[in-house]
């Protein structure tokens, strides 16, 4: 009887070890850092003329409060819809959200960017945000 036990024992201890060492190799295999994007050399992601265009005017009008990916002082811009971005973008009345300039006592948008900011240059913006 002891060396039953001795067996199933084994015999679990193995399936076990087995088992986890299945669902280790499976984790492994599916990185979430891996990337299927094609990177030139000097590591940035390749981009086409209008995208360039784009991250052009991102770096030089969004940039200070907005990133693509991730919240910053506004939200991401990488799954904004695209009519929204051009209303918003384009329309000289928009309305502010009031109780973000009273609790953060910051006044957002003070440049109207249909001012500043072209159709095209507003489709290039755009084409970049939503390439990332």
């Amino acid at each position: 009887m002891k060396k039953l036990r001795i067996i199933l024992f084994s015999f679990t201890t193995i399936i076990l070890i087995l088992g986890v060492s299945l669902l280790l190799k499976k984790n492994n295999s599916e990185n979430p850092y891996s990337s299927t994007r094609s990177v030139s050399s000097c590591g940035n992601a390749d981009l086409t003329t209008n995208q360039k265009k784009g991250k052009k005017v991102f770096d030089s009008n969004c940039l200070a409060c907005h990133k693509l990916n991730s919240k910053s002082t506004g939200p991401a811009l990488h799954e904004v819809d695209s009519l929204v971005f051009i209303n918003w973008l384009t329309n000289k009345k928009h309305k502010i959200d009031s109780t973000k300039v009273e609790i953060l006592a910051i006044d957002y948008h003070k440049t109207v960017f249909s001012k500043t900011l072209t159709k095209k240059d507003v489709y290039d913006l755009i084409e970049y945000c939503h390439s990332e």
